[in-house]
């Protein structure tokens, strides 16, 4: 017979064995900060955890198998991933679009639109204005402490304090 302990073999089932792998770390290092018995009870979360995780998998296939491998967008799914385990109704997101390209944070934002439509709310500071709007049902816009203007994100925008402050713009 042949000897099944070579290096070969060793690639084929570690290469079949890997996302398998990659999901166990990755599912393992999310479900840290869940409470066991009351996660089971809400489907939707263990699903957007699963779809999250997924596409962490997905993407991860060729690489290391650690979180800091990850790519920044993934690392921050991942964040993302451990937040939804908790069962959130209310998340706290700061400048999580922060260094993406625009690409990732058009991914970022449609995983938060996702989340968002599972009835989770969300308060998010950021300065990628363009991914706010894109999902945000209302903007407060606070300069040095002091709020300069609060409401429906476009009118928010086209306010002439806002411009002037954060954009630089006179109305």
């Amino acid at each position: 017979g042949t000897h099944v302990s070579g290096h070969a073999v060793l690639a084929q089932a570690m290469g079949q064995l890997g996302p398998i792998l990659v999901f166990i770390l990755v599912a393992a290092a999310i479900f840290l900060a869940v409470d066991w018995p009351q996660a089971f009870d809400t489907v939707i979360v263990h699903y957007l955890v699963a779809a999250i995780v997924f596409r962490i998998v997905i993407a991860v296939h060729a690489m290391a198998y650690t979180a800091g491998s990850l790519t920044l967008l993934n690392r921050k799914r991942l964040e993302l991933a451990r937040a939804l385990a908790t069962r959130p109704k209310l998340l706290l997101l700061d400048e999580i679009a922060g260094g993406l390209t625009e690409h990732e944070a058009k991914q970022l934002v449609d995983e938060l639109r996702r989340i968002k439509s599972q009835g989770v709310t969300m308060i998010w500071i950021e300065h990628v204005v363009h991914a706010l709007l894109s999902i945000a049902d209302r903007l407060f816009v606070i300069n040095f402490g002091q709020q300069l203007a609060e409401g429906e994100p476009r009118a928010v925008m086209a306010d002439a304090q806002v411009r002037r402050v954060y954009m630089g713009m006179e109305a």
